[in-house]
C-alpha cells in the first residue's frame, strides 16, 4: 500500500466521508503548501486497520502511537497527503464509527520538513452522528457510551464543521501549526 493517497476505503462499508483538511502557519494565518497531514481512525464498527486483533475487544488502539504492537497489515483507512499551494488535502474515507470508551474520532498528524508539528484528534458532532449511526453498517453497533461531553481527550477546537451532502458527509477543518 502506498501511504500518499486520497481514498483510503479500500474495502470498508460506511457512509462517504470527504474530509478536506486546510494548514496554516499559526503565526501568519499563511497556507502552508508540502505540509504531510497523515490521517487514520476505525472503521463502522470500531475496529482499525493493522491492529485488528486488539480492536475487537473495544477499546482500539490509537493504531500508531506507541507501545501498539501491529497484528496485521491492513491499511483500510489510513493515509496521508501533502498540501497544496492553498494548503488544503482532501480524503475520501468512511465516516467513522466508534468503541466504547470514545467518542468518534479520527487520529491526525501533521509534518512539516520531516518534522512531527502537531498530533491531534479531528470530532464529530451529534447531530450527524445520529443520522450516520441510523444507517447500515453502524446501525448493527448499539450501545455507545461516549460522546463529546463525556470523553476526556475531546477537544472542540478539533471539530469538524460537517454538512450533509446528499448520502455523503463533507468535514472540513483548518488547523493553525507552528513552523518552528
Amino acid at each position: 500500500m502506498d501511504a500518499i493517497r486520497s481514498d483510503l476505503r479500500e474495502d470498508r462499508e460506511g457512509t462517504l466521508l470527504r474530509l478536506g483538511v486546510r494548514v496554516r502557519d499559526a503565526d501568519s494565518c499563511e497556507p502552508i503548501e508540502n505540509a504531510i497531514v497523515d490521517v487514520w481512525h476505525c472503521d463502522a464498527l470500531g475496529t482499525y486497520s493493522g491492529f485488528e486483533s486488539a480492536s475487537t475487544g473495544g477499546g482500539g488502539p490509537a493504531g500508531g502511537a506507541g507501545g501498539s504492537t501491529r497484528s496485521d497489515d491492513e491499511t483500510y483507512l489510513r493515509g496521508a497527503q501533502a498540501t497544496n499551494s492553498d494548503g488544503i488535502v482532501e480524503f475520501r474515507t468512511i465516516y467513522p464509527g466508534w468503541y466504547p470508551g470514545r467518542t468518534t474520532h479520527i487520529h491526525l498528524k501533521v509534518h512539516l520538513d520531516r518534522r512531527t508539528v502537531l498530533t491531534s484528534q479531528l470530532f464529530t458532532n451529534r447531530d450527524i452522528d445520529a443520522k450516520v449511526y441510523a444507517r447500515e453498517p453502524y446501525a448493527q453497533d448499539s450501545g455507545r457510551d461516549t460522546f463529546n461531553d463525556t470523553d476526556g481527550i475531546y477537544a472542540g477546537s478539533g471539530e469538524l464543521t460537517l454538512s450533509m451532502q446528499g448520502e455523503a458527509v463533507r468535514g472540513v477543518i483548518t488547523l493553525d501549526v507552528e513552523r518552528g
